[in-house]
């Protein structure tokens, strides 16, 4: 059986068990999230979501996201320009190897920005590199020659 426990974020009333989302069982107060939200609205609560996400599961901060998207001019490796939908955003790719926890970085081992198919590519074939495109065969060579030098 599942416990459906969750707690308050910002009430008084913390150690009680709260059994409903994001609501305290005494008082009613809601959490802390729906507080942003309706202080940034939602664009800006997004947005602060996602910065937020970038630095807990990439330690990689939004200036250096920016960076990496000027410096890549805002393409992949394979020439496809990245966009609003969430299948055309520019996916974080880092090295597996480097880092052991799945879906997680030490900021370190980031390599570059690549569209979703790229990056899925390179996910399912790099430990068999001869079945990977020309082009993400060089990404990656590229990567080993600047940690190489580094």
């Amino acid at each position: 059986m599942i416990n459906m426990k969750k707690r308050a974020w910002n009430c008084k009333h913390i150690d009680k068990p709260n059994y409903s989302l994001g609501r305290c069982v005494r008082c009613g107060s809601k959490n802390y999230r729906d507080r942003l939200k309706k202080k940034l609205g939602v664009s800006g609560y997004k947005a602060w979501c996602f910065v937020q996400s970038l630095l807990s599961r990439y330690h990689l901060a939004i200036d250096r996201y920016n960076e990496m998207l000027k410096k890549q001019e805002n393409k992949c490796i394979c020439g496809r320009m990245f966009g609003l939908k969430r299948r055309d955003r520019p996916q974080i790719d880092h090295d597996h190897a480097c880092c052991d926890r799945i879906g997680f970085s030490c900021g370190k081992c980031i390599r570059g920005l690549l569209c979703f198919r790229c990056n899925a590519t390179l996910g399912f074939f790099e430990k068999e590199s001869h079945l990977l495109p020309d082009h993400l065969k060089l990404y990656l060579k590229r990567y080993a020659d600047e940690r190489g030098n580094s």
